[in-house]
């Protein structure tokens, strides 16, 4: 008896710690939705399906296969005049493909850390004070890979993207110190990306 109700106290602790995690990590890495480039974020992010550009790195690493040029892509934006958002990625042919290397941040700096001047509830008489700055800054490296795989009257390209990620601050600062010297790392491997061109000439009418 003792015993089935210890299982189901370990049981039932385990569902808690489960269920905190998954609120915890409920928006880890939502700034890798933003979406990178002018042009692309122009195009509604439908900049998929085309891929001819070094922002293919994050759009659709298989376009990678189709650039026989290095590239190199900066961009930077404010996000509510509060957030910086930037964007840079280096791209390399290499013999039927290309490697890309990306790097995506998103930070919020001069945050005010606020104080009460002794101790109790905030009034008049004790109102609270700036007693420091911090930082928040989240990043992405982001490696891909993109060929050209060669099959009969139609262009196929295929490519792989690698993100190593930091959730959480990386790490946080105040007035120069670390305050986080623990920073989470995560590895996502993406799945297969695919492009396929099919020239105008091979497709047929139907009678």
């Amino acid at each position: 008896m003792f015993r089935a109700i210890y299982t189901i106290q370990i049981l039932c602790l385990a569902s808690l710690i489960c269920l905190s995690a998954s609120g915890a990590e409920k928006y880890a890495g939502e700034f890798l939705s933003l979406g990178v480039g002018a042009r692309p974020l122009g195009m509604g992010g439908s900049f998929v399906a085309i891929a001819d550009d070094a922002t293919a790195a994050y759009w659709n690493p298989a376009g990678l296969g189709g650039l026989d040029r290095t590239e190199i892509t900066f961009m930077h934006a404010g996000i509510f005049g509060l957030d910086n958002y930037d964007f840079i990625n280096y791209v390399q042919p290499v013999g039927a493909g290309a490697f890309g290397l990306s790097w995506i941040r998103l930070g919020v700096a001069d945050i005010p850390i606020t104080e009460l001047p002794s101790s109790g509830n905030m009034s008049a008489s004790n109102r609270p004070y700036i007693s420091g700055r911090m930082q928040n800054t989240e990043n992405a490296f982001m490696i891909s890979y993109g060929k050209h795989v060669h099959m009969h009257n139609v262009t196929m390209y295929r490519g792989k993207s690698v993100v190593v990620s930091a959730p959480d601050p990386i790490p946080a600062h105040v007035d120069g110190e670390a305050i986080d010297s623990c920073p989470r790392i995560e590895f996502t491997m993406l799945p297969d990306a695919i492009k396929v061109l099919i020239p105008k000439n091979t497709q047929q009418e139907n009678p």
